[in-house]
């Protein structure tokens, strides 16, 4: 395993108020790279297959604030690798954000003027061709890392947080931002694998909950034969914090991000982890158990905040 970052993750127990659950923290955001993120995880194990693979160069794909994208460019070239990122829409009139960090690295940037993700895969597929007639290896990732390789690296966050807080103080629910899968999925595989008797509720910031779910079980069965256990139906979509669609803030969103902010010194964007959080504190007023911790897993964006309108 390519080794970068800082591992296990830490761990925080905050309070959020009468007759309602402790909350926990896995703050994923501390990782040690770049501005941090669950797409450290996964490229950990990403680009030790692309090395065994003899790679040479490292292509993937986002929208201009990807966190993943920008985490690639700092992890790729800490391992020695040539980055070149395309991105959906056209490119930002100004470099702010994740496209500082993109910038700073040196990755090659495209912006094909595709939107689709079948359209994104192609342009990648003709860049890694004339690649090759060069005489590289390019090494394509998916959108956010989401594939098997990605995804197990998770099995092992679920394991740190059961050892971080006891078998007696396990989460009865760990709430994620859900966008490419990958981290639900493996932290869904998580809870089979260490017998973790919780629910999991993947918050979609991407897609609407049916094709979310079609997406995950699609990936847990390309996950399973590394897993070696059996399948569970301990998790849940909930597209009720999409709003106007990917990137689109939110007026619960905002709130959430403010209280996360003032209460416990959270920082969350707009994308991902401030909808998260929005869905979590919707779902404890469900009637839910409120002697059990609840677990909020913090993925970063960071880089992305800064490019954010304030208003």
């Amino acid at each position: 395993m390519t080794t970068f970052g800082l591992f296990p993750t830490p761990l925080q127990t905050f309070e959020l108020g009468a007759d309602r659950p402790p909350l926990l923290v896995k703050r994923e955001d501390l990782c040690g790279v770049g501005f941090g993120g669950n797409k450290v995880r996964k490229l950990r194990a990403l680009l030790t297959d692309a090395r065994a693979r003899g790679a040479s160069t490292v292509l993937t794909w986002g929208g201009p604030q990807s966190n993943h994208c920008a985490l690639t460019a700092v992890a790729g070239r800490m391992a020695g690798f040539d980055v070149e990122l395309f991105f959906i829409g056209d490119r930002p009139p100004h470099v702010v954000g994740n496209q500082r960090v993109d910038h700073l690295l040196g990755a090659r940037l495209h912006f094909p003027g595709v939107r689709g993700e079948d359209e994104m895969w192609l342009a990648m597929q003709a860049r890694a061709d004339e690649l090759r007639a060069r005489g590289e290896i390019p090494y394509l990732v998916p959108l956010g890392g989401s594939s098997a390789i990605g995804a197990l690296t998770y099995i092992d966050a679920v394991g740190e947080v059961v050892t971080q807080v006891g078998r007696a103080r396990l989460p009865h629910r760990m709430v994620v931002a859900a966008g490419s899968l990958g981290t639900l999925a493996g932290i869904i595989a998580g809870t089979w694998v260490h017998d973790v008797p919780t629910q999991v509720v993947g918050v979609s910031v991407l897609h609407g909950a049916d094709e979310a779910r079609k997406r995950v079980d699609a990936l847990l069965e390309e996950m399973l034969p590394h897993v070696g256990v059996s399948r569970r139906d301990n998790y849940v979509l909930d597209d009720g914090r999409l709003g106007g669609g990917y990137g689109v803030p939110t007026e619960a969103g905002r709130a959430a991000a403010a209280l996360a902010a003032s209460r416990f010194g959270l920082m969350l964007e707009q994308t991902y982890t401030a909808k998260a959080f929005a869905g979590l504190l919707a779902g404890i007023d469900d009637g839910a158990n409120t002697e059990a911790p609840i677990l909020y897993w913090h993925t970063g964006g960071t880089g992305g905040f800064f490019a954010e309108n304030p208003t």
